[in-house]
């Protein structure tokens, strides 16, 4: 316990002193591991889950000092899979962390395999909300760049699919997750079940759209009513992101169907009337 209260107090030391904290941090655990390995000797059995917590501690420090790959090669040791329930969910999340911080999409398909089942919906519940938290490539709803960061969402998706949640907002983040991980068709199918029982749910609306959008053979007739409806039923003051997204979304629409130039200038002309800003960034850069 006071090994895990010690890793989360360095989160929350300022950037300037966690080098030194961490590294104190370190040599203390280090200290406690070689202690339990001779009590250990003596008795074996009770001292297991306790070195599974100083090296999911340890591996969480690896990962504060920017050593990825050494955090997964400890978090991957057999002994970690030889814990409770709560300690291996723990274990599981730490290794989805440094598989997306070693970079490399391989390594996330391969932590994602290996998750405990007991582990897997709660480890995608988590995970999911804080990767869908980055920001797209030009707009913030964007599909994620990182290959990496795609990967994983698309992973986590299919583990919390499997589960075949019934509530609304469990499909909503798993369309979404297949959304901006670059699987627009398969975020369509979850969310189109949503609209059949929720058909003005904006929400769902948007992820229909931003799907329907990423999908080359959809034609204009589909798109656009789409994000005229969530310009007239969103407010801007309240939820500035989408209001704007959805306006961005529509004047590209119209440009890339080959609308008369002079009727996308006019709508721009009474957006700019209405909010001269026209959002701010990063959407007045993508509308003039």
């Amino acid at each position: 316990q006071l090994a895990r209260l010690a890793v989360d107090a360095l989160r929350s030391v300022a950037e300037e002193d966690r080098v030194a904290a961490t590294e104190r941090c370190a040599v203390e655990l280090a200290s406690m591991k070689r202690e339990l390995d001779a009590l250990m000797e003596i008795h074996p059995a009770r001292g297991t889950e306790s070195l599974a917590i100083i090296e999911l501690c340890l591996a969480q420090i690896d990962l504060l000092q920017s050593r990825p790959y050494k955090a997964l090669e400890r978090l991957s040791r057999p002994e970690m899979n030889r814990t409770s329930p709560a300690i291996r969910q723990a274990v599981d999340m730490a290794r989805v962390e440094a598989a997306l911080a070693n970079s490399r999409p391989a390594a996330v398909r391969a932590v994602v395999a290996s998750l405990a089942p007991a582990s897997r919906e709660a480890v995608a519940r988590q995970m999911l909300p804080r990767l869908l938290a980055g920001v797209g490539d030009r707009l913030p709803s964007d599909p994620l760049e990182s290959p990496v960061a795609a990967e994983a969402l698309r992973q986590l998706a299919e583990l919390l699919e499997a589960t075949a949640p019934s509530d609304v907002q469990s499909r909503l983040l798993i369309a979404e997750s297949f959304r901006r991980g670059g699987v627009p068709d398969r975020g369509l199918t979850v969310v189109e079940t949503i609209l059949a029982e929720q058909a003005d749910l904006a929400d769902a609306i948007f992820v229909q759209a931003e799907c329907l959008r990423a999908i080359p053979e959809t034609e204009e007739s589909r798109i656009i009513p789409l994000y005229g409806q969530l310009i007239k039923g969103t407010d801007p003051t309240t939820n500035h992101g989408r209001y704007w997204t959805a306006q961005v979304r529509l004047l590209e629409s119209m440009r890339d169907h080959g609308r008369d130039p002079e009727e996308i200038l006019a709508r721009i002309n009474r957006l700019r009337q209405q909010w001269p800003e026209l959002g701010g960034t990063p959407w007045r850069g993508r509308i003039i």
